[in-house]
């Protein structure tokens, strides 16, 4: 991991957080825990075996952090690697995540470019469950484009759409 990716102070500079209030840390999945999570993320991971390892192996294939403001975990995501210059986000948000929409917006939109660039990622990918509306707007609002439907894709076999943001110099 390069050297910015794992500097947490000047990333979350580089991403436009207040460094007063926000705090990026090394995501553990044991930080699910300690968060507040929406009904739909709760039912989820409720319907994996063992979400917390699931977590863990993401965030072992990439850069994961945690991003608290004053003091409470907002949100857990990160970035699998999957091979030369193509990764998939994921993202687990606070049920408060609208309290501070527009400091994780615009933080995320410039996560995204810092870490291809980091990473060397030319696509980033993300699925999205059609049952997740906030999730499939925002995912949009990200500038990521729907490029398939994934039918009985989830641990619950539920459909899924799949995304992705392609990164080049004007990103």
């Amino acid at each position: 991991m390069s050297l910015l990716l794992s500097n947490f102070p000047a990333l979350s500079r580089a991403i436009g957080l207040d460094v007063a209030r926000d705090k990026l840390i090394p995501f553990d999945p044991v930080l699910i825990r300690a968060m507040e999570l929406t009904d739909w993320d709760l039912n989820y991971y409720q319907s994996l075996d063992d979400f917390e390892g699931v977590l863990r192996a993401n965030s072992e294939r990439g850069p994961a952090y945690a991003w608290a403001r004053d003091g409470e975990i907002q949100a857990c995501a990160g970035i699998i690697k999957y091979w030369r210059g193509v990764g998939e986000a994921w993202l687990v948000p606070s049920r408060h995540i609208h309290d501070v929409r527009h400091t994780f917006h615009r933080s995320a939109l410039r996560a995204f470019v810092v870490i291809a660039s980091e990473l060397r990622l030319w696509r980033v990918s993300a699925t999205v469950c059609v049952g997740n509306l906030q999730a499939d707007r925002w995912i949009r609002r990200a500038h990521f484009n729907e490029e398939g439907y994934l039918k009985s894709y989830g641990a619950d076999a539920t459909d899924y759409r799949i995304f992705a943001r392609i990164f080049n110099e004007q990103s």
